[in-house]
């Protein structure tokens, strides 16, 4: 519930102050038509994390 009201929050602070985290800066990624972020690298993040874990868990049980 906590997490609903603060992004509405900040929906309400963007339409009123526009873009108010940081201007578009040429060469930066432009939002896409649904407002998210054109590219987002978290899910490359957490993939690369859980692979390292599996990774290091299946060397580790090696006999």
């Amino acid at each position: 519930l906590e997490v609903e009201a603060v992004l509405k929050k900040l929906i309400l602070r963007k339409k009123i102050f526009g873009h108010s985290w940081g201007q578009h800066r040429p060469g930066t990624p432009q939002a896409g038509t649904n407002g998210l972020p054109k590219y987002s690298y978290w899910l490359d993040i957490w993939l690369f994390v859980l692979l390292d874990m599996v990774l290091f868990l299946f060397v580790y049980l090696l006999p």
